[in-house]
């Protein structure tokens, strides 16, 4: 059972990972799960986050639901992640975790500085790259493929979906709206999961409940964020979001 400082510690990381969900679509769970594992079993947090999410990509969804890409959302990234989801919860029961996450922090941490690099130094060669992930939808099907697996395992498949989907032909909006929508979707699968297994119960329902008016505070302080950053700037937040959540998984 957690303290009433553990959740006011809690409740502060939520606050400042959830205000970067509301600003740029990702980093919610990332972020709190990986700092939270400082200070918190991994297991005994993560079912919280994951049901403290869903409010929060129910409220982004009401007030920007029409900036959806539906298509895609239907009918490449939710198969993709569907699978790999499924693969995750199957190694989850299998396989140590740290070592995965390791892994899988070093590969985005790559990937993320590079494409600071590119919008900081060489920004033809961003162009030109661009062009050339546009021609190969394989190397990002296999990105959000990834991310299932991930998502799977720590509810935490943002880094690989946002690694795959940051360098399209999409507007901030839609960016943000898309990875919400996906959120929300697999995070109410993953939570009607931990009731059905008990890991979402008397207890978890009581630091939701604690934890929760720091939701709307999050929501507040991500959308004045997302109003007052230009399209520039937006992607180095967000490619800086990225290598700051796969650094902490190497944590």
């Amino acid at each position: 059972m957690l303290s009433y400082v553990d959740l006011l510690l809690l409740g502060s990381l939520v606050f400042f990972s959830y205000t970067a969900q509301a600003m740029t679509g990702f980093g919610s769970i990332v972020v709190a799960l990986t700092v939270g594992s400082l200070f918190f079993p991994i297991r005994t947090i993560l079912p919280v986050l994951v049901a403290l999410n869903i409010p929060l990509c129910l409220w982004i969804l009401y007030k920007r639901h029409s900036e959806i890409d539906v298509r895609f959302l239907l009918l490449r990234i939710l198969p993709l992640m569907g699978m790999g989801v499924i693969v995750g919860v199957l190694l989850d029961e299998q396989l140590e975790g740290p070592i995965l996450r390791r892994v899988f922090g070093v590969l985005i941490l790559g990937f993320s500085l590079r494409e600071l690099y590119l919008l900081f130094f060489k920004k033809e060669q961003m162009k030109a790259d661009e062009t050339q992930t546009h021609a190969s939808s394989v190397i990002g099907s296999f990105w959000i493929l990834i991310a299932g697996v991930i998502h799977g395992i720590y509810a935490s498949g943002g880094p690989p979906l946002v690694h795959a989907l940051s360098r399209m032909a999409m507007t901030r909006q839609a960016f943000r709206a898309t990875l919400t929508a996906v959120w929300l979707i697999l995070n109410g699968a993953l939570l009607g999961l931990y009731f059905a297994n008990g890991r979402f119960a008397g207890e978890e329902s009581r630091q939701f409940l604690l934890l929760l008016p720091a939701i709307p505070l999050a929501l507040r302080a991500g959308e004045w964020l997302h109003g007052r950053v230009s399209e520039r700037s937006f992607r180095i937040t967000l490619q800086g979001l990225l290598a700051l959540s796969a650094g902490a998984l190497l944590v």
